[in-house]
């Protein structure tokens, strides 16, 4: 509602049965002959903090996932907001969930988009990270929070199984050709052991050669430690941690879905169909930068866009569950479970089960 404030209202509504302040900030909110809406109305109405609360949901979502007033958004990671304002869309980005693949695929929306500007097009065209975060777009912690309770905009998340996650983390990260030269790596594992097998033992004067650093030794540095995960690096941060708190902020997410290799493309389909990009358009981003298949649509459409590393026809090579990989990292059932305990705040967050190794690698996911 334009003229009240929903976070502030809930803030001046949290005394505890205080009908003087109740009705003060009626008159505030809706002084002299301005009528209340009637909910507004029966929600000023209520002088039991508790039933203020009960009363305060989200219409627009489904009831299951209704939520208390207001948004809690935290100050962290909030740049892995994506936010694509043409298509009223906030989007939360997760690393080791396609991050690359969201990145390209909304920085080449707004591209073509005829509400864009040629210098904003020229901007998107630039490399492909942080190009539509809050700060881009000029929005404050407040803006966010509005935004999360608007049902005009969509909120859209993925998610990706925690344990085939942590995976591709150590694969990109830590094993060759290993992303960022290992520096990642070190932030996430602190290893003892040098990441590579060198000519020289520890002595440097030759002789043994050292033993590179190892899924094993990673799993063994999250069995000493399992807070290793939380705030180290963010390509192994739970998800719950993304966006100014997913714990405290997913129950507003109109549009969750887990991403996998075989549902990817149907379901980042649903969400680009749900925020009006035209069919064509949509069959052509999953053809390119899903499935990897055709990309002749996107480059006519946008000349400018860099693919970078993109190839077409080819595998996510940090991929975690393509043959024998997650079977074979894992091993066991047991040291699986030392990662699902990493992660139980994910595991909760999304109502997710802690499936077997063999029920892993047989939904492939």
């Amino acid at each position: 509602l334009p003229i009240w404030d929903h976070a502030l209202m809930s803030a001046v509504l949290s005394v505890k049965n205080d009908t003087e302040l109740v009705s003060r900030a009626r008159n505030v909110f809706f002084p002299q002959n301005s009528t209340p809406p009637k909910e507004v109305e029966e929600f000023l109405s209520v002088t039991s903090k508790d039933e203020r609360d009960a009363g305060a949901k989200r219409d627009h979502l489904p009831e299951e996932l209704q939520s208390k007033l207001p948004v809690p958004i935290l100050k962290g990671v909030i740049d892995r907001f994506i936010v694509a304002p043409e298509y009223k869309l906030l989007f939360c980005y997760v690393e080791k969930v396609g991050c690359t693949m969201f990145n390209d695929i909304f920085r080449f929306l707004r591209m073509i988009h005829p509400n864009v500007s040629e210098k904003e097009r020229k901007f998107q065209g630039q490399n492909r990270w942080f190009k539509n975060t809050p700060k881009h777009h000029n929005l404050t912690i407040q803006d966010l929070e509005k935004l999360h309770t608007d049902p005009e905009w969509t909120k859209a998340v993925f998610f990706r199984d925690p344990a085939t996650r942590f995976l591709s983390a150590f694969r990109s990260k830590c094993d060759k050709p290993r992303e960022d030269g290992g520096t990642t790596c070190q932030q996430m594992f602190r290893p003892k052991r040098p990441l590579d097998n060198f000519t020289f033992g520890a002595d440097g004067r030759g002789g043994g050669g050292a033993i590179p650093f190892s899924f094993d030794d990673a799993l063994d540095a999250v069995t000493a430690d399992p807070t290793i995960v939380q705030n180290r690096n963010v390509h192994s941060m739970p998800h719950a941690k993304f966006c100014g708190g997913l714990h405290n902020t997913l129950p507003y997410y109109n549009f969750v879905q887990q991403l996998t290799e075989d549902t990817s493309a149907d379901t980042i389909e649903s969400l680009l169909l749900n925020v009006g990009v035209p069919e064509n358009i949509t069959h052509g981003i999953t053809d390119c930068f899903v499935t990897r298949n055709n990309c002749t649509l996107i480059q006519s459409l946008a000349p400018g866009i860099p693919l970078g590393r993109f190839k077409i026809n080819a595998a996510h090579n940090t991929g975690s569950n393509h043959g024998n990989m997650l079977a074979n990292s894992y091993k066991t059932d047991e040291r699986l479970k030392i990662i699902q305990n990493a992660y139980q705040v994910d595991y909760d967050l999304f109502n997710y089960s802690q499936l077997s190794l063999e029920e892993i690698v047989k939904a492939g996911i």
